[in-house]
């Protein structure tokens, strides 16, 4: 398998649902003001027990109208999303697994994206994760990302 750069577009996918992570409570939102939540019960995936989480937007710019998501029992890492919009199935599905640590940091080293209506599927492999490498703050405004460092 040849190692190919993540498409924009992809990267983009995947901080739209950080976004959504954010905005449904999972990382610093407001929780139920944002979105309910429910225990679906305990499942496994891939091996995994997991955490079965049903969350119903309580705002418009959420997106979706459900998103559900399996949370690893150990390390809380999502190991599946499913997004709905108004469909029985889903609008678009992720799966994370190859779970492996990096330092004290859980991180998925496999991901699936799918969006079956459209019959897309997209495997990431991610071979190197580095963090806290204090990078020069400048390289994340605004202006430094709109021109691509020149």
């Amino acid at each position: 398998m040849a190692v190919v750069p993540v498409a924009r577009g992809v990267v983009e996918g995947l901080a739209a649902v950080e976004d959504l992570a954010r905005r449904l409570g999972g990382t610093g939102g407001a929780g139920e003001a944002d979105a309910r939540s429910s225990l679906r019960g305990e499942e496994t995936v891939d091996g995994t027990p997991t955490y079965a989480i049903e969350e119903v937007p309580q705002r418009e710019d959420i997106g979706y109208k459900k998103v559900v998501v399996w949370l690893g029992h150990d390390d809380l890492v999502p190991r599946r999303l499913e997004l709905y919009e108004d469909a029985a199935e889903p609008k678009k599905r992720i799966a994370q697994s190859d779970v492996k640590s990096v330092g004290a940091i859980p991180v998925p080293h496999h991901v699936e994206v799918a969006t079956p209506a459209a019959g897309s599927h997209t495997v990431i492999e991610i071979a190197d994760v580095q963090f806290n490498q204090k990078l020069d703050p400048d390289l994340f405004t605004q202006r430094y990302l709109e021109r691509g460092g020149r």
